[in-house]
Order: structure tokens, then sequence, then C-alpha cells
């Protein structure tokens, strides 16, 4: 009995014969999505006067671009990364606000003004096939926000899928 392929393995030969399969069809198969666990490196203040359960930090706090949530992708598998979150300030002041993703040696930013739940999706193709990818996710206030406003930083999913249907990213 051999030794089974490992999962990286695995990965890299089902990209491979995805990518043939494509070639051949003109059309790419769909893989699922693939949960990208997200971990809190901070504790959120206590939320005063707030009705929100949503993850908040001071805007004083949110000070440079501030790591507030870290994940593992163990392989690359898909070309896109989708997150989707509640953004922007809770106390819908109008500051702008600031997120950056950075996955292995990419970074990609968006911002927010007010409160808004909205998914973004980011290219992942030149990180296809390597392994150990860190995932953060942080939080700038532009200089806008009073110290004492409450900055929205909470992801409802982030997620390894397949290039949109319209091939934008945004």
């Amino acid at each position: 009995m051999g030794i089974s392929p490992q999962p990286r393995d695995l990965g890299s030969r089902l990209t491979r014969v995805e990518s043939q399969l494509a070639t051949l069809t003109g059309r790419v198969p769909s893989l699922p999505h693939l949960a990208v666990p997200l971990y809190r490196l901070w504790s959120p203040a206590l939320q005063t006067n707030t009705a929100s359960a949503y993850s908040t930090v001071p805007a004083s706090s949110a000070i440079g671009m501030a790591t507030l949530w870290e994940g593992r992708v163990d392989y690359g598998s898909h070309p896109c990364l989708s997150i989707d979150g509640v953004w922007g300030d809770l106390d819908l002041m109008a500051p702008t606000i600031t997120y950056r993703v950075v996955i292995g040696v990419l970074s990609y930013t968006w911002q927010a003004t007010g409160q808004q739940t909205a998914k973004h999706l980011f290219d992942l193709r030149p990180v296809l096939e390597q392994s150990d990818l860190q995932v953060q996710l942080s939080i700038s206030d532009i200089g806008t926000a009073a110290a004492t406003d409450r900055l929205l930083c909470q992801p409802l999913g982030m997620y390894l899928r397949q290039m949109p249907v319209n091939g934008v990213f945004g």
C-alpha cells in the first residue's frame, strides 16, 4: 500500500486539472468556496450607548494601520478572496475609514463611510498554488474621526472562491 498524497499535492493537482479542463472546454469548473477563519487580535472595549452587537474599535486605537484580525490559508487553491462584513463608523459621523486585507504578499484596500454591510472581492491569481499564506485584516482612520467614534470592523465571512462571473474584482 502506497503513501497517500499530502493535501497540498492534491490541491495542486486539482488546480492543474481545472486549468486543463478550462483550456479544453472554455469553462472553469466550479470548486466549492473554502472558508478562511479569522481570529481577533484585540479585546473590544466595552460598548456603551451602542445598539450594535458588531465588533467596534475606538478611533483613537486606529492610528496607522492597526491589524485587528488574522488567519491562515494553507494552500492558495482559488483565484479569488471574498470578504463580507460590517464596515464604517458606528456613530455615523461620516469619517472615511480605510480597511486593508493582506494575503501573502498581496495587499488590497477599500474605504467605508457611515455604516455599511458590503462584500469585496480580491484577485488571488498571483498567489495560486502557494502555501501557508498569512491573512491580515487591518483598519485605519484617515484623521476624520473623533477619538471617541466607534469604528466597525466585523468580518461576517471570508472565503476562497472562484472568479466573479463578470470577472470584476472590488
